[in-house]
């Protein structure tokens, strides 16, 4: 889901428009950011937009960024309180970081983040002020819009001052997400390259294959921040950086910004949720419960009654798929009685996942999925045609014109599919299979045979079993409106 962007102008007028009801409110002067006061109290207002953070690992994370600005030296010396409120246009939401620590970055760099999560703001109801704490301990404030004279009333129950206010860099564990330039440094050397900055700086230079003017580069830019690193050290952290997964900051000009969508491991989704919901603020003992439920009875009730070649759940991340089996699953009698037994755990612990799945899909399309190495006996192998072994079904395509392709090498289906709304299209979408986008320029040694050249240099990965390929027909039916029917079914 996009989050939509409102001029400057427009977010100080929707501010104005609501503590204008409030005879305690009076507008002073400027724009962004704006002068008012309230209840015989001065207050700088700064209203930016909260747009997505980009971390590939958690796509529900949002932001918004203070700039550098002239203006902000002398805010910083006043006395005067600095309000910075990112909004969320979507929910009419308002979220608003401690303001004696906000007052203290300002102008502290060129763009400093201050991040929230899309689901907190979903979360929010009219006449509630949710308090939530972030990974990074900040406990943003998150309100209505219309709550916003009920705000400035209690303004200072919310972040009262004490010495704890001050502003502090901590270094960062290499199991969270990586935020904006924080660094990772042990014993004075630093251990990872994630400046967004220099990253799209070395870029060319090792395109160009100019790699020993990257590593200087890299060491200068740093500017003897580190002298116990070497030329090898920097050699080893510029060969280390993935650019193709790296992403460009866009910084206080919200533009929009193109990220590299991924496969992902059960384990890797298995942690992720297990993030997800610390995030939520679930108890350690329902996090437990609920991951050992999917794990367990869930999936072996999935395995038994829908799906008998599930081995895993966090193997599934359809959420159309995921939305059927809830109510199929829960109206079998044995696992009726078990989820009474239980207190409605086990429904409660497909359902969060289902709420995590959805976010997922926000931002980040793929597919989980195990590579699935074929082997072919002599026998099977007068029956094969490229690297798909005969089956006993295969997948009817209905377009709206009445052209139907039903071909008996299931791939030659999907690969007509992805032609008739071009490759390049469906390539944009990041649907991920066997760890590489499913229309790729790039064959992978393992999966040579599987990737079927369609010309133009771009290649279809076909190494997925069918209902795997029905997924992803559907997926492209459904992000383009093409209108198919996918039917699956049995050879004669």
């Amino acid at each position: 889901m996009k989050i939509e962007k409102t001029y400057p102008e427009t977010l100080r007028q929707l501010m104005i428009e609501v503590l204008a009801t409030s005879s305690k409110f009076s507008y002073r002067e400027g724009m962004q950011p704006f002068l008012m006061s309230f209840d015989g109290k001065e207050y700088y207002v700064y209203v930016k937009n909260l747009s997505s953070a980009y971390f590939t690992d958690r796509p529900d994370t949002t932001r918004a960024q203070l700039p550098i600005r002239d203006e902000f030296e002398e805010i910083k010396k006043s006395h005067i309180p600095f309000i910075f409120l990112g909004y969320d246009q979507n929910n009419d939401v308002l979220v608003c970081w401690n303001f004696h620590i906000v007052k203290t970055r300002l102008n502290e760099k060129k763009s400093v983040s201050f991040y929230s999560r899309r689901f907190f703001q979903e979360e929010v109801t009219q006449g509630i002020f949710l308090r939530k704490r972030l990974k990074n301990d900040d406990e943003p404030v998150l309100f209505k819009r219309v709550d916003l004279v009920s705000f400035f009333n209690q303004i200072d129950t919310f972040f009262p001052l004490n010495k704890n206010t001050n502003d502090t860099h901590e270094v960062v564990n290499e199991t969270e997400p990586i935020e904006e330039n924080k660094l990772f440094v042990s014993n004075g050397k630093l251990l990872k390259i994630t400046d967004s900055a220099l990253i799209e700086q070395l870029k060319p230079l090792i395109e160009q294959k100019r790699t020993l003017q990257a590593w200087q580069h890299a060491a200068d830019f740093y500017k003897g921040q580190f002298p116990a690193m070497k030329l090898t050290d920097w050699k080893i952290l510029v060969k280390e950086i993935d650019f193709e997964e790296s992403v460009s900051e866009a910084n206080d000009n919200d533009e929009q910004i193109e990220i590299t969508h991924k496969v992902y491991s059960i384990d890797n989704v298995r942690s992720r949720f297990i993030n997800y919901m610390q995030d939520t603020n679930l108890s350690e003992k329902s996090i437990s419960n609920y991951v050992h439920a999917l794990s367990g009875r869930i999936s072996e009730g999935i395995r038994k009654y829908l799906n008998p070649d599930l081995d895993d759940i966090f193997k599934i991340t359809d959420i159309s798929l995921l939305n059927l089996w809830l109510p199929k699953l829960f109206n079998n009698q044995e696992y009726m009685i078990l989820d009474e037994i239980g207190k409605k755990m086990y429904s409660c612990a497909l359902k969060k996942y289902i709420q995590f799945v959805e976010f997922l899909s926000e931002k980040e399309t793929y597919i989980v999925a195990e590579p699935q190495i074929q082997y072919i006996t002599t026998h099977e192998q007068e029956n094969f045609s490229g690297s798909e072994k005969r089956k006993l079904h295969i997948l009817k395509v209905t377009y709206p014109d009445g052209r139907v392709v039903s071909e008996r090498i299931v791939y030659k289906t999907l690969i007509d599919v992805i032609q008739s709304v071009g490759a390049s299209r469906v390539q944009e979408l990041g649907i991920f299979v066997n760890k590489i986008n499913i229309v790729s320029d790039t064959v992978l040694p393992l999966y040579e045979k599987a990737q079927k050249s369609i010309g133009n240099g771009l290649y279809v990965m076909t190494n997925c079993d069918t209902d795997t390929k029905q997924r992803i027909i559907e997926q492209i039916s459904e992000a383009f409106d093409m209108g198919l029917k996918i039917e699956k079914i049995e050879i004669l």
